[in-house]
């Protein structure tokens, strides 16, 4: 059956490639005239944004279709009804787009011209990047019983995304340009289903910057506020990008005036914690100070159906903490990444944020679903394989011999840090568990085709995290006294070093310290990273008096 029906998506395919191609023929200066980012004067949809909107709704159909049709069977069957649904709509948007008479280049000013006014001088901005939340910082191991756990917000596309997309252009994007097309003014909040990520993912052949512009040009004053939005997320920490008014600004600048154009623009509150670090506060342009937990907050009571701020919000948070949201409810981290599932029972980056605040046995999600630690960190990998922290996770909590994904796989413990270092080649603290793992003279092959000894893995670990004092630690355990190894700086160093270098980067643990004292002879003296010299009982009156 799930044969039949990738058949039968693939002639549907074709006839809308078709279509497109014959689109793409007749428009082609758009492309061209798109290639600069700085405008002036108001901005609206016209005819031949009309069609870059139904070249891009075209091409993420058939990303879709390719996508699912490499998917297990299942998902060739249940995705099957929406593809259909989204190939019918998106094709009344070419056929709409095909009946427009051609737009001519801009820059040539013929007849049909696009009324945009676009500078001769392009505005550089940073490449596209995907928004990435605050993140918790994983709890190094020492051991292979010492569990550490691990969470990101770094998202994928998706079948299932894609899918949703189409929906999107189908409730959204056709009563939208078609009133633009009719000459009429557009109320875009008057459509609180849509989702501007994805508006904007539709202006090709424009890139998502090109269109984040566009749209911070325009004289409406949500659009204008979703544009500024758009363009801080294509900002990297410590870029800036020039904005419609000529003003230089970096993301939480772009956010905040995001914020005045329409203070009900929740998702700049969301957007401009991630220029914020730790408990630093932004002034609004009201002249109020707003913390990272005040703007999340303020962002779920705009939209409390949004999931993000509520991951975001646990993950800043902290462990047994909680936070009380303006509604007058009072919610733990682990509540938090409820909520968000909530909003969102496909967010693969809650389930793993939950499996780690999870303190009791299982609980019951929003959809009625019981889930444990491991059942939610293996939904996470289920809805993105690609998901290296909840790979590690799973390993660390595992106690039995292997476990079985949802596609099938059995892992055991190694194989899944494999796959962890397979989706993140330069994740640190894979590297070191694994190395834990692993016996003297044995050797891992990796995805990347490299096969390394578990000595050679803690320096992997230490390449990539120069400041990770466990790797440092493990790498002199696994030494002989009169051993040495070069670390990736180039030097060469013994158990004793490697001590002191874990000692260095992380002054509260105390294993190494230990560790040192096991190297010395009774009143034998040892010269510290920091000058000091010390006898084998005064270090070690050290430890002893913290633990007393």
């Amino acid at each position: 059956a799930a044969e039949e029906k990738k058949e039968e998506l693939q002639h549907m395919l074709a006839d809308l490639q078709g279509d497109t191609e014959t689109l793409s023929q007749r428009h082609q200066p758009l492309p061209a005239a798109a290639n600069c980012l700085t405008t002036t004067g108001p901005v609206m949809l016209t005819p031949a944004t009309f069609v870059m909107i139904a070249l891009g709704a075209s091409r993420a159909m058939q990303d879709a279709c390719t996508q699912v049709c490499d998917c297990p069977v299942q998902t060739v069957l249940d995705s099957f009804p929406r593809l259909v649904a989204g190939l019918e709509e998106v094709r009344e948007l070419v056929a709409l787009a095909l009946s427009l008479p051609c737009q001519a280049d801009p820059k040539s000013g013929g007849e049909g011209a696009h009324p945009i006014s676009i500078s001769e001088t392009a505005t550089a901005l940073s490449p596209e990047v995907p928004e990435s939340q605050p993140r918790d910082t994983p709890m190094p191991v020492a051991s292979s019983d010492d569990a550490s756990t691990a969470t990101d917000e770094t998202t994928t596309p998706s079948p299932s995304a894609i899918i949703q997309f189409v929906k999107d252009v189908r409730l959204y994007l056709r009563p939208f340009v078609l009133q633009a097309l009719a000459g009429e003014v557009t109320d875009v909040s008057s459509y609180p289903s849509m989702n501007p990520d994805r508006v904007l993912q539709t202006l090709a052949p424009l890139t998502y910057a090109q269109g984040a512009w566009l749209l911070a040009c325009a004289e409406e004053v949500h659009m204008a506020s979703l544009g500024l939005w758009a363009l801080s997320r294509c900002l990297g920490t410590g870029q800036t990008a020039i904005l419609p008014d000529g003003t230089v600004a970096d993301l939480v600048q772009m956010c905040r005036q995001a914020i005045q154009v329409d203070p009900k623009n929740y998702l700049a509150y969301n957007a401009i914690t991630y220029g914020l670090a730790g408990d630093h506060e932004v002034t609004m342009a009201d002249g109020a100070k707003m913390n990272t937990i005040q703007l999340l907050t303020e962002c779920i009571d705009l939209n409390p159906d949004y999931a993000h701020p509520y991951q975001n919000l646990a993950n800043a948070l902290g462990d047994g903490r909680t936070v009380g949201l303006k509604n007058g409810r009072t919610l733990s981290r682990s509540q938090l990444y409820w909520e968000a599932l909530r909003c969102d029972p496909m967010y693969h980056v809650a389930y793993n944020g939950l499996g780690n605040a999870l303190e009791e046995d299982s609980i019951v999600l929003a959809d009625g679903r019981t889930m444990n630690k491991q059942s939610l960190y293996i939904e996470a990998i289920g809805l993105n394989p690609d998901y290296c922290y909840a790979y590690f996770n799973l390993a660390c909590m595992l106690h039995s011999p292997a476990v079985t994904l949802l596609d099938g796989r059995h892992l055991t413990e190694k194989q899944l840090y494999i796959e962890a270092l397979r989706c993140d080649p330069e994740y640190s603290y894979a590297f070191n568990n694994l190395a834990l793992l692993m016996a003297a003279g044995e050797t891992i092959r990796l995805h990347d085709g490299r096969t390394l000894t578990k000595r050679e893995m803690y320096v992997e670990a230490i390449r990539f995290n120069p400041k990770y004092a466990y790797a440092y630690n493990n790498l002199g355990v696994d030494l002989g006294k009169e051993e040495t190894i070069s670390l990736p700086d180039g030097r060469a160093v013994g158990k004793q070093q490697l001590y002191m270098e874990a000692m260095k980067c992380d002054a509260s643990y105390k294993q190494p310290v230990l560790n040192l004292v096991g190297t010395l002879e009774d009143g034998e003296s040892i010269e510290l990273f920091d000058g000091r010299v010390v006898t084998k009982e005064e270090l070690s009156a050290t430890v002893s008096g913290d633990e007393a």
